[in-house]
């Protein structure tokens, strides 16, 4: 038996944003759904169970001047699925996120342990992971050596959130 943490279970929501793209950042096209033929230089997966966290992420995002895709989940066990590409999500995402933002308290299974187990799937240990939270000193080193490469505190800020994936976009 599943539980699922939030009346959210089961919703993916997307935000593709069209501007025009740099010619020298058309790494990733997406090819499927209403995406087909449209370039994504910046693929986001948030994983929060707080709506706030979501809209404030979108919204933060929508100032840079990219084609970006924008996922929500909203527990890790959401999150697992779609990156494995299982359940409701298969083949609802044909990309792999570049970037994470994980809530480091969510529903299911903690974001830690969501870390390590992301961090054990070949396909998307590349992914950058930014935490969303105060996890503590000792999980702080734990998420650090699992790789996570930044840690946003509460509240969010909008600042903080494009500082992250404006780095994203350089380095990738």
């Amino acid at each position: 038996m599943q539980h699922h943490g939030s009346r959210w279970h089961g919703i993916l929501q997307t935000v593709v944003m069209s501007f025009p793209a740099s010619d020298n950042n058309r790494e990733h096209t997406a090819k499927g759904g209403g995406l087909k033929g449209r370039q994504v230089e910046l693929f986001v997966l948030v994983a929060a169970d707080k709506v706030k966290d979501h809209q404030l992420i979108k919204k933060a995002l929508k100032k840079l001047a990219v084609n970006h895709l924008v996922s929500s989940v909203f527990n890790n066990e959401q999150l697992l699925n779609i990156l494995q590409n299982k359940e409701y999500y298969t083949r609802a995402i044909p990309l792999v996120p570049q970037l994470l933002f994980l809530d480091v308290r969510l529903p299911v299974l903690s974001g830690i342990g969501a870390l390590r187990e992301i961090r054990e799937q070949a396909d998307v240990s590349e992914m950058l992971v930014c935490m969303i939270g105060d996890p503590g000193n000792q999980a702080k080193k734990e998420a650090e050596n699992l790789g996570a490469t930044g840690f946003l505190p509460r509240p969010l800020d909008e600042d903080q959130v494009l500082r992250v994936a404006t780095t994203v976009l350089k380095t990738h």
